[in-house]
């Protein structure tokens, strides 16, 4: 989905002039670079203000730890992002750079090792950027841009340019080494503790922060024609070893007999890939600083939480629920330090953000001097690509996998080095269930083949927002979007490297007989899908949604021009609405100019923060009506009547907007909406014409009567005069399950 923006940015996104201020912030560096003024706003309680100054709560003022420092014109201006979902593998522009002026010898010093911290070089970099500074205000209008580690450093006569490597960059690495030793002495076809001459290179399972051992990493040797399960090492010798595994026979073994290691994985698709990117057995996050133990913004008390200040602490750390924490410093270390935490629940209040502990007993501090590290729940492997949650589109694939893949196995033997961790990834964890990687929110990130889903972000593109109406071209081609034949390889030979034991071909046959090029086939080879797993009820599935997307050649339109307010916050892999019904363009379904609203694919986006341009190619997957996706219908609760035509609305339905509902409605233009009593009896529908910070709804016409405490406000349904194209294409109605003529039940 699109990235979830500040009213202020969407505000900015739709001024015709604008003036961008990046950004840059370093790791274990108190202060943080712009190229213009930062500028926050002031909140009771800061430590450096005091009665008597000339400032007012909730207004703005400099911040403070800064340093105006950046050359725009030195630095990287131009993002890329694309996908090539055939290969499972999207890319982004690798790297960015930030050309820091070299004021007062600062940088100087900050790039000095051991001078003002011990080295940047390594240090993770995150780049900000807000796109009018005129009215930005630190941090919820600074958008993140891009982040990774600092790479290389360029020094030059006024000034340093400091080069910061995507994420994506840390996945090519090589990860397990294989290691090979020899026999001291020989064994019996029942030995269960074995010894080896070296044990350098060979691993165990190891502990995560639950305090337990994860069953879907498994550790073996291979000695001839036997594969041997161990489970600990002492010394030398290999413990718990379970002889005969994998089909093979438990046999004796000569002195000097050659031995080789052998890892397992275990376990759904999304839950491997996420392990081998976020396993490093220590913190992702150090030593980071936080406002209060426990929430204290009346009304509200929120006990066993830890709160961050002015913040959202989720979206820059990359927490998410069951990962761990550890906390030392605090003023009540009995009850408020703790280690291996688990986050239980988290949330955002009007200033910030906050996590639940499990099992926690805080005692409130407020202004504490503690500090957190953060632990992902995935980490509990041994050493792996280490990358962390800020890293890691976590939330992503959990969701994916929720949906789609949580019952997509894999049973994989790494029989070798995996040299290219990345290149694993895409082609051997991805690739076979019909997903692929993507380059989102600065992270590292995946998507999956399937019927476009709308989400509460998604925008409509059209003649208001479209730079180049008269240049766009549409295309369907057989060289590319297009395939009618699957074809995969699986069962892999526990011994014999590269044998595949079988093999599965599947072909649309419409395709072939409407299409008359040949076999345009998409081959697979995978190592984890194993007939004992149910290789072919997945085949089965992910091959439908790879046919149903190229069999008969996805059309596409490429080079797609937008104006900054429309395209700023898409990323690719977003599904948007894209309606060509005023911008003459063939509509093939129909035979006729005046292409209707349809759901369609971001393949590809190129973003130059600096001159406001911005270029997307959009792809309409080709899948039927039949395979439509909806959401559920956004709704909210009425706290108070102000007369016929206003009321005020409040948090309800697990809304993510916090105490700030009306953001849920903002991101609609005048949506329809029906404004009903808790049982669905009493309809009244209606249009929203304004909404404001307050929570304050305002309608353009009487509904006759003042809504009370404890009614809701919902879309309304889709044959109302006023609800939109736009509203009808993302969410979903139901129709009356009794077959009559009431109003469908609005779902909440």
């Amino acid at each position: 989905m699109a990235i979830p923006i500040s009213p202020n940015t969407r505000f900015a996104s739709a001024k015709t002039i604008k003036e961008p201020n990046l950004v840059l912030c370093i790791e274990g560096y108190p202060k943080c670079f712009g190229s213009g003024i930062i500028r926050e706003i002031i909140k009771i309680g800061e430590p450096d203000l005091y009665v008597g100054d000339t400032w007012v709560i909730g207004g703005i003022r400099i911040r403070e730890d800064q340093i105006t420092a950046i050359s725009i014109d030195g630095s990287s201006t131009s993002i890329k992002q694309q996908l090539d979902a055939e290969k499972a593998r999207g890319s982004s522009v690798q790297s960015m750079s930030i050309e820091l002026v070299d004021i007062d010898q600062q940088i100087t010093a900050l790039i000095s090792p051991s001078v003002l911290i011990d080295d940047v070089m390594g240090k993770k970099a995150t780049v900000y950027l807000a796109i009018d500074n005129a009215s930005a205000q630190w941090p919820d209008d600074y958008e993140i841009l891009f982040r990774g580690n600092i790479d290389d450093i360029k020094s030059l006569p006024a000034s340093h340019i400091i080069n910061i490597a995507h994420p994506e960059q840390k996945k090519k690495q090589t990860i397990w080494p294989r290691a090979e030793t020899t026999l001291p002495f020989s064994i019996s076809n029942s030995d269960t503790t074995i010894d080896l001459t070296s044990v350098d290179g060979f691993l165990v399972p190891v502990v995560g922060a639950n305090g337990l051992i994860d069953p879907d990493f498994r550790t073996y040797i291979v000695i001839e024609d036997e594969a041997i399960e161990y489970t600990s090492i002492v010394g030398n010798q290999l413990l718990g070893c379970v002889r005969g595994q994998l089909g093979t026979q438990p046999i004796s073994h000569l002195v000097e007999a050659r031995v080789i290691s052998f890892i397992r994985l275990t376990g759904d698709m999304v839950s491997i890939a996420l392990k081998m990117m976020m396993s490093k057995e220590d913190y992702y996050l150090t030593d980071l600083k936080f406002a209060n133990y426990n929430v204290h913004q009346a009304p509200s008390y929120i006990p066993n939480t830890i709160y961050f200040e002015g913040i959202n602490a989720q979206s820059e750390y990359g927490y998410v629920l069951g990962d761990y924490v550890t906390i030392t410093g605090s003023a009540n270390p009995s009850t408020n330090d703790i280690t291996y935490g688990e986050i239980t629940s988290l949330g955002r209040t009007d200033f910030g953000s906050y996590i639940e502990i499990d099992g926690a007993g805080f005692v409130d501090e407020v202004g504490t001097s503690a500090l957190i590290s953060f632990r992902s729940k995935y980490d509990v492997w041994p050493l792996s690509m280490g990358m962390g949650g800020d890293e890691v589109d976590v939330i992503q694939h959990e969701q994916i996998q929720q949906t789609y893949l949580s019952n997509f196995l894999y049973d994989i033997y790494v029989k070798d080095t995996i040299e290219d961790a990345r290149d694993f990834l895409d082609q051997e964890i991805y690739k076979p269930a019909s997903a692929y990687t993507v380059p989102r929110k600065a992270k590292a990130s995946m998507a999956i083949l399937q019927s476009p889903i709308p989400s509460v972000n998604t925008k409509l593109l059209n003649e208001t927002n479209i730079v180049n109406p008269s240049g766009l071209v549409m295309r369907r081609s057989t060289t590319k979007q297009f395939g009618n034949t699957i074809v995969y390889k699986f069962d892999e030979d526990p011994i014999v490297e590269d044998k595949f034991l079988r093999g599965k071909v599947l072909v649309s046959g419409d395709s072939l007989t409407r299409i008359k090029v040949g076999t345009k086939a998409l081959v697979i080879v995978s190592k984890g899908l194993r007939t004992s797993a149910g290789a072919d009820l997945l085949i089965n599935s992910a091959s439908e949604r790879k046919l149903k997307r190229y069999e008969y050649g996805a059309e596409y339109f490429e080079g797609v021009k937008l104006t900054f307010g429309a395209g700023w916050d898409i990323e690719v892999a977003d599904v948007v609405i894209f309606d060509g019904s005023k911008l003459n363009l063939a509509d093939t379904a129909g035979g006729v100019r005046g292409r209707p609203a349809q759901l369609v694919e971001v393949q590809n986006k190129t973003l130059n923060y600096k001159t406001g341009d911005i270029t997307v190619d959009l792809v309409a997957t080709g899948y039927s009506g039949a395979g439509k996706y909806a959401l559920v219908g956004a709704a909210s609760k009425i706290k108070i009547g102000i007369n016929d035509k206003s009321f005020v609305i409040e948090r309800g339905f697990r809304s993510i907007y916090g105490t700030a509902e009306y953001q849920k409605w903002s991101r609609y233009t005048r949506p329809a909406v029906v404004i009903r009593s808790p049982d669905g009896v009493t309809r009244y529908f209606q249009t929203i014409i304004s909404l404001a910070a307050s929570n304050t709804i305002v309608v353009r016409d009487s509904l006759g009567f003042t809504p009370q405490a404890g009614d809701i406000m919902e879309l309304a349904k889709h044959d109302f005069i006023d609800t939109s194209g736009e509203i009808k294409l993302i969410y979903g109605h139901m129709a009356p399950l009794d077959g009559g003529t009431v109003d469908p039940y609005q779902m909440i």
